[in-house]
């Protein structure tokens, strides 16, 4: 009688060791996961952002058509291209849709919704966003962008070695401050001085009496940290009053729906941007995704969909393997390093912060190219 008591005890262990008759020791993963997007899907971020989401679309299909995990589901918002509105559409996803990790894309949206994602604990990861150190002492945020240093290490690369006489025009947001600035601290010196630097609003429209100032200054180059209609305006402005003055634009500047509508007038400007930009493949993954791209859309995938759609299969492969909480989903991602993506050299340091690569590139014909390349073309003419 003791023996079956005790075999009885040791079985009914067994069981209640198993999680209980009937079942799974493991937790079941659910077979989607929400993820929010908050897009500048109108205002001045417009062309930008629907670029942005078109890359994540084209993410997330690659991610659910592979993964052998959860599919993610991707719910867009409009930030209008303004803080105030990026903060209600991602305060919604958090209360109606419940989300737990969201895309926030363009540097015044990221920087006006990140305290409220840091308090909340819903992982937010800045997209567009050149706003070095976000992410810095945060463990709920993450920045995906080349930053204001970046691009100005690779501007003033540039100018440095061509240029003494620097105008900027830049974007009065905190953007623009954030190139300006960081041009700021790297361009002057032997010799070579800012002549004039002055803020523009992003629905400027004229901006003739401006420009006339600044060409009073005798500049030999222009840099312009600007996107939206603004900068089409004042490329265009410079332009007719001074049709060869070289003009060096800013990452945002990169993107073909800017870019590509400047047509003849955009000719010859030089633009910080990836590899990718200018339709330079370093891998097997670049070259089919460039090629693939270029056959549906007639264009090189800019800067804005290639990190779109790699975060979306980051998110994707975080979410596969572990737990799908926002603090393991960011643990996961800054462990990518060198990520095998469409993003060239990238990687994330340890506050979350990306590292990507840059370089030069020039506007000829509609097209980004390298600057060796549009120097063989000028001289074959």
């Amino acid at each position: 009688m003791l023996n079956k008591r005790r075999y009885f005890i040791f079985l009914l262990a067994l069981v209640l060791a198993s999680g209980g008759i009937g079942c799974n020791p493991t937790t079941k993963q659910p077979q989607s996961v929400r993820i929010g997007a908050v897009l500048t899907l109108s205002g001045s971020g417009e062309e930008i952002g629907k670029l942005c989401r078109r890359g994540f679309e084209l993410g997330a299909e690659a991610a659910n058509r592979e993964t052998k995990g959860p599919k993610i589901e991707v719910i867009y918002e409009d930030s209008k291209t303004q803080g105030a509105d990026g903060l209600t559409a991602f305060n919604k996803l958090v209360s109606s849709d419940g989300v737990k990790i969201a895309v926030v894309q363009s540097t015044v949206v990221a920087s006006a919704v990140a305290p409220t994602a840091e308090q909340s604990k819903v992982l937010m990861i800045g997209t567009n966003s050149v706003q070095k150190g976000l992410a810095n002492g945060k463990n709920y945020i993450m920045r995906f962008y080349p930053d204001a240093e970046l691009s100005a290490d690779t501007v003033a690369g540039y100018v440095k070695a061509r240029y003494k006489r620097l105008a900027v025009f830049y974007l009065q947001n905190v953007y623009g401050q954030a190139a300006f600035q960081a041009v700021s601290q790297r361009f002057p010196g032997d010799g070579r001085q800012i002549v004039f630097s002055e803020p523009v609003a992003p629905d400027a429209s004229d901006l003739r009496t401006l420009i006339s100032k600044m060409l009073t200054t005798k500049p030999d180059v222009i840099f312009t940290p600007v996107y939206g209609s603004v900068s089409t305006a004042l490329i265009r402005q410079i332009r007719e009053q001074d049709p060869n003055i070289p003009i060096i634009g800013d990452v945002p500047l990169a993107n073909p729906t800017v870019y590509k509508p400047l047509g003849a007038t955009g000719d010859g400007m030089v633009l910080p941007a990836t590899p990718m930009d200018g339709g330079i493949a370093r891998t097997p993954l670049q070259e089919q995704f460039i090629r693939d791209y270029l056959a549906k859309f007639g264009e090189n995938p800019s800067v804005s969909v290639a990190i779109h759609y790699d975060i979306a299969r980051l998110l994707s492969d975080a979410i596969a393997n572990t737990d799908g909480s926002p603090e393991a989903v960011r643990k996961y991602i800054i462990s990518q390093q060198n990520y095998n993506g469409l993003t060239a050299g990238l990687r994330f340091d340890q506050y979350g912060e990306s590292l990507m690569e840059l370089i030069p590139l020039r506007v000829v014909g509609g097209k980004l190219i390298s600057i060796a390349e549009s120097k063989a073309a000028a001289a074959g003419k």
